[in-house]
């Protein structure tokens, strides 16, 4: 049963992570206040889903959860932009609005079970995860303000006035026919287990399938790693440049397996397996990684929190349907949210200014001599000559054709 000083109803299962996690930090710190409150999280009202909505005998403070995995950018009024991989910022939903419009909300279903007067309830903006680097939004005003999660609690308005009682908020709860639960009940709920099962499952078997690929892969220096793992991970991602043969599939398969070891969803496609259709890429890969529906751990990956990242090399080998194949690179990651990693021979393309570039030379000659060791070879003395006399001119036998 739901804990005698802090009450949780719910309007259904409380699928995404966001969510969970506002509940997870605001329910036990109101406990420790000693603050008897009420939570309502997942509730339709009038058509309109609020995300949460807590409630004490002195205050009401309707929140809306947030995350990004992109920048974004905004003000209180007008459509807020997020970065995509063109460097161009397209809409993304005014988060300040949204909260506004939910707090009006709950005020008229309050004001039409038992009168309020001129009484509204503060509005909140809680970012569940990091704001990313490279974002500008609004700290909100008087009527919403935007927080991230850990400076939530002491942005909370907690000393005020309501013309509510707890008891008033119990019968609104029964009268939206919600249901009384414990917060493990609400972000412990099965489906919630089984999916993060799923995407455990499934960022597992990415990390073992490129892992032997990935060991292969020898850095410049130690330094190139973490700029690379940087790169993918700042602004909406990185563009990888190169000749042929400089490492860069091993490279593009390094960083799918690191991310995935960190936890976050990688999607690697290779470009010269494109046949006109990114969802038949996509669902070709997951097929080949997991027994599970694309659809379902598509479903899933959308309503975590986590950074996902679509990894696309050797994009030099579209030939003819290039110009479609880069169209829907860039139509994938804005619909999953995710970071953009490609890799190909030429110049960064103009629709992808927004991914931070990266230029790989071909192997030094301290590298090539590491990379034969590592094969349990050894360059000869005539070989080493050789690559020597390459270096000053422009022919590399290894990679010619």
């Amino acid at each position: 049963m739901a804990n005698a000083l802090v009450k949780i109803y719910i309007g259904g299962p409380v699928d995404y992570a966001s969510e969970r996690k506002l509940l997870e930090h605001i329910v036990p710190w109101l406990h420790d206040k000693k603050i008897p409150s009420i939570v309502l999280a997942n509730v339709q009202i009038d058509g309109r889903q609020i995300d949460c909505i807590i409630a004490s005998n002195n205050f009401v403070a309707v929140v809306e959860a947030k995350t990004s995995r992109l920048p974004i950018r905004g003000d209180l009024n007008g459509a807020w932009g997020r970065l995509s991989p063109s460097g161009d910022w397209e809409n993304y939903t005014n988060a300040y609005q949204q909260a506004v419009g939910a707090k009006h909300r709950v005020r008229d279903a309050m004001q039409s079970s038992k009168p309020v007067s001129d009484f509204y309830p503060d509005g909140y903006v809680v970012f569940t995860s990091a704001i990313p680097e490279g974002s500008n939004i609004t700290e909100g005003d008087f009527k919403v303000l935007i927080t991230t999660i850990d400076l939530f609690p002491d942005k909370l308005k907690t000393a005020g006035v309501s013309p509510w009682t707890i008891v008033d908020w119990e019968n609104f709860a029964r009268k939206f026919k919600l249901t009384s639960v414990s917060l493990d009940q609400a972000i412990g709920d099965p489906e919630v287990n089984a999916t993060f099962t799923l995407l455990k499952r499934y960022t597992n078997a990415v990390e073992s399938e490129y892992r032997p690929d990935a060991e292969r892969w020898l850095p410049e220096s130690e330094e190139q790693r973490d700029q690379l793992l940087n790169a993918a991970s700042s602004s909406a991602g990185c563009f990888i440049s190169g000749p042929s043969g400089c490492g860069k599939s091993l490279m593009s398969k390094w960083l799918a397996t690191k991310l995935s070891a960190d936890g976050h969803p990688v999607f690697l496609l290779a470009a010269k397996n494109f046949s006109g259709s990114w969802a038949d890429s996509l669902r070709r890969e997951i097929g080949l990684l997991v027994d599970d529906a694309p659809d379902h751990l598509y479903r899933e990956v959308v309503r975590s929190d986590l950074s996902v990242f679509l990894i696309v090399d050797g994009i030099n080998e579209f030939g003819a349907m290039a110009v479609e194949a880069l169209r829907g690179i860039r139509a994938l990651a804005r619909r999953m949210g995710a970071r953009l990693v490609i890799t190909g021979q030429d110049a960064k393309p103009q629709e992808f200014n927004g991914l931070r570039g990266i230029t790989v030379a071909r192997p030094s000659l301290d590298l090539k001599q590491r990379i034969a060791g590592s094969a349990g070879g050894e360059l000869t003395p005539v070989a080493l000559e050789l690559l020597r006399c390459q270096r000053q001119s422009n022919f590399d036998p290894l990679t010619a054709k």
